[in-house]
């Protein structure tokens, strides 16, 4: 199994949501995406946007360094 990787540490929430639907359509059903953002709205915005989408939200950290999401994504 392939983990694709963004980061999208230099983008507001409303452009996290859209460069993490660009990227997401890259990766293959199944697969992994590991996600950096440091934009506050991105502990509320990326688990929401999980369960609306039916991809599934491994992991979610937050450090100095930011947020850190593993997304896989939900079988075709």
């Amino acid at each position: 199994m392939t983990t694709h990787s963004i980061d999208t540490k230099d983008l507001g929430c409303g452009d996290l949501i859209m460069a993490l639907m660009k990227a997401m359509q890259q990766v293959p059903a199944g697969e992994i995406l590991d996600l950096r953002a440091e934009d506050s709205g991105a502990r509320e915005d990326i688990p929401s946007w999980c369960n609306m989408t039916g991809h599934k939200l491994l992991a979610a950290q937050t450090g100095e360094d930011g947020h850190h999401y593993i997304i896989q994504k939900k079988e075709s």
